[in-house]
């Protein structure tokens, strides 16, 4: 996020999170493929 600065202040909450708490919260990312439902089955990578 704090890549983004952009789009998110120096004092974000997110941004004073300790690095456990972001991982635990943001670490994992899945996608859901266009025509299935949420609880389906879960891509680990957008572009497979």
């Amino acid at each position: 996020m704090a890549a983004h600065a952009s789009q998110i202040g120096a004092d974000s909450f997110f941004l004073n999170l300790r690095d456990e708490d972001f991982a635990a919260a943001f670490g994992t990312e899945w996608f859901v493929r266009p025509g299935h439902s949420r609880n389906g089955p879960q891509e680990p990578d957008l572009f497979t």
